[in-house]
């Protein structure tokens, strides 16, 4: 099976020999990708819908691996048992629905050696999150996409202190550099300028308002940036 770029990057964080926990599976291919692989020896995937859930079903059982795959339907981790799995994905989320997400799943987390998260969006609050609730962040990805798909692998560990631009671009993706990185901050500034240089035309008391908002958010993009360059 030859998995989408970001499903890629999702798989191989994944430490071999962890049974998976799959959150939000979709169609399972991450799951029945990696245990046809060998990767993980079984793997629970989850959907909190119906629908989701059936297609999933029908998914690992087309791929003859219904004796290592569970699907099971439920909210967020909560079809999960405490020590069932050592790797957990929660993908393709909204960044707040992942916090709540792992806000309800304390036992399940607690016997966990490696999560690995997607936030689509609000990615500084899921940072926030796993900084101050145990977490270490390990690793971050950027998959090509406008905006880029940003993947955080985070391990049980010391606190970790973030300040404001690490929390809002990652401290992985800032030290790494990564030439996409960098120039998907560069296309977001340009197009940030523009809108902060139209606000300020208005003239406003609102739109002026908006205007230093966004200058404020402008230069820490363009400390992301210095940092990207280092």
């Amino acid at each position: 099976m030859r998995l989408p770029p970001r499903l890629r990057v999702l798989a191989g964080m994944v430490p071999p020999g962890a049974t998976l926990a799959d959150v939000g599976t979709d169609h399972a291919l991450l799951p029945i990708a990696l245990v046809s692989r060998g990767v993980c020896p079984r793997a629970v995937a989850t959907e909190a819908a119906i629908g989701p859930y059936r297609r999933a079903r029908l998914a690992v059982e087309s791929s003859g691996l219904g004796d290592r795959i569970d699907v099971r339907l439920g909210d967020g981790l909560a079809p999960v048992a405490p020590g069932e799995a050592q790797a957990i994905v929660v993908a393709g989320l909204g960044g707040l629905e992942i916090v709540r997400i792992l806000e309800g799943a304390g036992p399940v987390l607690a016997s966990a050696e490696c999560l690995i998260v997607q936030p689509n969006r609000d990615q500084p609050a899921v940072r926030r999150w796993l900084t101050a609730n145990g977490w270490r962040l390990e690793t971050e990805s950027c998959v090509a996409g406008e905006p880029p798909h940003v993947i955080i692998a985070a391990r049980p560990g010391q606190p970790q202190a973030l300040d404001e631009v690490e929390c809002l671009f990652g401290p992985c993706l800032l030290a790494d550099g990564a030439p996409a990185y960098r120039a998907w901050l560069e296309r977001r500034r340009r197009r940030l300028a523009r809108l902060r240089a139209g606000l300020e035309a208005q003239g406003t008391p609102r739109s002026l308002a908006r205007a230093a908002a966004l200058a404020a958010f402008i230069g820490n993009l363009e400390e992301a940036m210095r940092r990207c360059s280092r």
